[in-house]
Formats: structure tokens, C-alpha cells, sequence
């Protein structure tokens, strides 16, 4: 019974250093909102927080009418096979995995 008791400390211990060597090759939390891209001009104050961000990788806002066609039809394709033979709500694709995840009948 005693090598129960020693092999579970050593187990215990063993995941305990395992935490330790993982949670000290962690960044600090204060890093893990920001999101820094190559191209990017930051503009920080004093203190550090960021007053504004410029450049080519920056994102921009645009309009569905500035987006291409292919671009569009491509989100559509992908999320939804039937998009232009439905009204909004694809009953056929909430039906479709029924028979897979129904339990089988005795």
C-alpha cells in the first residue's frame, strides 16, 4: 500500500512541474490582446496604450458594393450549398443529419 502512496505523490509531482514548465514558457496575459501585423505603424502613448494603427495590413471596413462578386458568391458557396433554393431557413440541410444521429431502431 505504501508504493501506492509514493507512486501517486511522484504522479502529483510530476504533473505539478509539468504545470510549472508550461505556465513559465507562457507570454503574460497583458500580451494576449495584442495583435501586431508586419506593415503595421503603431502610435502608442506614454503609458504604453495604443492611440492608432496605419498601414497596409491594418483592416478597413468595406461595403458589400466594393466586394467582388467571386468573393461574395465564395462565403456563400461555403457556407451554404443551397442559398439560392431556400428563403433564409434550409429545412432540407436541418433535416439532412437526422438518420445519422437517430439511435437505431431494435
Amino acid at each position: 500500500m505504501a508504493w501506492a502512496a509514493l507512486l501517486s505523490l511522484g504522479l502529483v509531482g510530476l504533473g505539478r512541474l509539468g504545470y510549472w514548465q508550461i505556465d513559465r514558457s507562457m507570454p503574460p496575459t497583458s500580451r494576449l490582446n495584442t495583435f501586431l501585423r508586419r506593415g503595421t505603424l503603431t502610435i502608442k502613448a506614454l503609458d504604453g496604450s495604443v492611440l492608432q494603427q496605419t498601414g497596409d495590413a491594418t483592416r478597413e471596413r468595406v461595403t458589400i458594393d466594393r466586394m467582388p462578386d467571386t468573393l461574395a458568391n465564395a462565403f456563400i458557396a461555403a457556407e451554404d450549398r443551397r442559398f439560392y433554393q431556400h428563403d433564409g431557413v434550409d429545412y432540407t440541410g436541418i433535416v439532412r443529419p437526422w438518420p445519422a444521429t437517430s439511435p437505431p431502431v431494435a
